[in-house]
């Protein structure tokens, strides 16, 4: 049985629930796909291009996340996936 979710927005889960995702596509035969971003840096990093950029809108693209936030979020999300192998 899962913890509480923590408040998050609808299209985002925490470590914990891709771990148990995880586990149970592998016994089901499985493939996850994941798009990951670090949610520490992401709120950060739009808000300075916001601030730069004078406008929310244009901050919000996709050019304004940082590619650091997607590496972090990657080798965490990997090293979940290697302790099932």
């Amino acid at each position: 049985m899962l913890p509480p979710h923590p408040k998050r927005a609808g299209n985002r889960i925490d470590f914990g629930r891709i771990h148990f995702a995880m586990r149970e596509g592998r016994k089901a035969g499985g493939i996850m796909v994941v798009h990951g971003e670090d949610e520490d840096l992401v709120p950060v990093q739009l808000r300075a291009a916001s601030a730069r950029k004078g406008a929310w809108r244009e901050a919000t693209s996709i050019s304004s996340t940082p590619k650091l936030s997607e590496l972090l979020a990657f080798k965490r999300t990997i090293a979940l996936a290697r302790m099932l192998w």
